[in-house]
């Protein structure tokens, strides 16, 4: 069984189809180092301003991971349930809730 991985995230707003994140989490080498990874929303199913389907990049030892980030608003609380899937895989690679505090987005999330 691999090693689940926690991390955090805190995206900047940018417009209401552009998140700028920047992230660190507890994997290999990497571990605590910041990095940042952009989002451009692909899909508007609402009025609310960050739900929706993104495309997105972020690095991981090195190398660009492209993927989908899906963001799904959880109550009216302004919680959010957040999943990445790797370009080409067929099944999530993290998990993540999201709490918006002023403009941005403030996330926690672990690798599955």
């Amino acid at each position: 069984m691999a090693k689940v991985h926690n991390g955090v995230c805190v995206y900047t707003i940018n417009s209401p189809n552009n998140l700028h994140g920047t992230y660190a989490n507890e994997r290999g080498s990497d571990a605590g180092v910041p990095f940042t990874e952009m989002a451009v929303r692909t899909t508007i199913p609402s009025a609310d301003p960050i739900e929706g389907t993104y495309n997105c990049s972020w690095y991981e030892s090195g190398t660009q991971i492209n993927g989908v980030l899906n963001i799904t608003k959880r109550n009216p609380q302004n919680v959010y349930d957040l999943i990445w899937t790797i370009a080409g895989q067929p099944t999530p690679a993290y998990l993540g809730v999201g709490y918006i505090l002023n403009s941005q987005l403030a996330v926690h999330y672990k690798s599955v």
